[in-house]
This record gives structure tokens, C-alpha cells and sequence, in this order.
């Protein structure tokens, strides 16, 4: 997450904040995403990295400032659970619910910092985690492929081969989360046997015979 703390009232005030996103300082700080890999449904840094636009007059003292703490959508629910003091139900209806995954930003809307972070993901049979500066992304039945965030942004060297060790702990840090969440192999699920044909494929996919 990269935010702009503040918005004024006022098209202006608004103007005014949103020039640095278009700032050659800014973009690179935050690569733009035509400069990242891939799109939405593959999880690398082109469907992922974005700048987040908060506005929370009360408790942001750094308005137009940035942050480049980590975030993620699953930390909405427990950033308003925390603003409004209202705690998430351990039960609904008789039944168990599972906590959230996500964290509170309200400590990086306040400028302060929360330290390394682990998110994990699936779609679509495509699979990423994310440990601090270390990210480990493979598209559906491909290998893994490991990148230093903080060195390679652009994720355009592929560490896997020369760090086995590293790439095998956060593969294996994947796997207990897909476990504990309840991920369902892609191949097990309905339409599984979906092969692109000339008639019907997606974009970027090859004809599959």
C-alpha cells in the first residue's frame, strides 16, 4: 500500500495531493503497472501493486503524505472494526466463524510503522506469498519462481534456482496456509478439463489442441 494520508474538501485540495502521482519521484517510488508483469488474474506485481487513497481527517496528522507500509483489502474489515470499537463476532447464528485474515492500517494511517508482513494468495490455480521483501509467485501448473521485492521490484530475476532454500520455506509457508484457509487444488474443482480452443479462450492463453 502506498496512500496519500489526507484529502481536503474542495477540488483543489484534491488536485494538489493527487500531482504526486504523476511525479517522476513517485513513479519511482511506485512503479506504474504497465511496468509490472502480468494482469488481475496472475498474481504478480501488476495485478497487485497499487496505490491506496485514504481520507480520515480525525486521525491522519500527515495530510498529502505517503506510507509505503504493506496492505491489503483483507485490512478494510478490521481497520473500520477498530475505528467504530467494535469487536468481530466469534459466533453468527450458532455457528463458528473463522477471525479475519487481515490487520488494522489504523497504526500506518497514524505514520506509524507495522513492521514485515506474510500475505498469501490463490487464484485461479495461480499462487503467491509474500514474506516481508521476499515473494514466491507461480502461475497455475508452473514452477515457482522467487523475487527480492526490495532489489527487483519488477520482478524480472527469477532467485528460485539460485536460493532453493528460500524458495522451498516459503513454499512450504504457502502450502500451511492453503491448508489452514482451505484452498482446493484447481484441478480438483468443476471445469477443471477447460482446454482454450480457437472458439473459446481466454486473451492471453495459446490454443491448446
Amino acid at each position: 500500500m502506498a496512500g496519500i494520508h489526507a484529502l481536503g474538501p474542495g477540488s483543489q485540495a484534491v488536485q494538489d495531493l493527487l500531482d504526486p502521482l504523476r511525479a517522476d519521484t513517485f513513479k519511482r517510488e511506485l512503479p506504474a503497472p504497465a511496468e509490472l508483469q502480468r494482469g488481475r488474474q496472475i498474481l504478480y506485481w501488476g495485478a497487485q501493486h497499487t496505490p491506496f487513497i485514504a481520507f480520515w481527517p480525525a486521525g491522519i496528522k500527515a495530510a498529502g503524505g505517503l506510507t509505503s507500509e504493506v496492505g491489503h483489502v483483507i485490512d478494510l474489515l478490521p481497520t473500520f472494526l477498530e475505528l467504530a470499537g467494535v469487536k468481530y463476532p466469534k459466533k453468527l447464528h450458532g455457528r463458528d466463524l473463522l477471525p479475519p485474515e487481515g490487520r488494522s492500517l489504523v497504526p500506518a494511517l497514524r505514520g506509524k510503522a507495522q513492521g514485515p508482513r506474510t500475505l498469501a494468495w490463490e487464484h485461479e490455480g495461480n499462487r503467491a506469498i509474500r514474506v516481508g521483501d521476499w515473494k514466491l509467485v507461480a502461475q497455475f501448473r508452473g514452477d515457482w519462481e522467487l523475487y527480492d521485492l526490495k532489489a527487483d521490484r519488477t520482478e524480472l530475476r527469477n532467485l528460485a534456482s539460485k536460493m532453493t532454500d528460500k524458495a522451498g520455506e516459503l513454499g512450504a509457508s504457502w502450502q500451511r496456509w492453503a491448508d489452514r484457509v482451505g484452498v482446493v487444488p484447481w484441478d480438483q474443482l468443476p471445469g477443471a478439463s477447460y482446454k482454450p480452443t480457437a472458439s473459446y479462450r481466454r486473451k492471453s492463453e495459446p490454443v491448446v489442441p
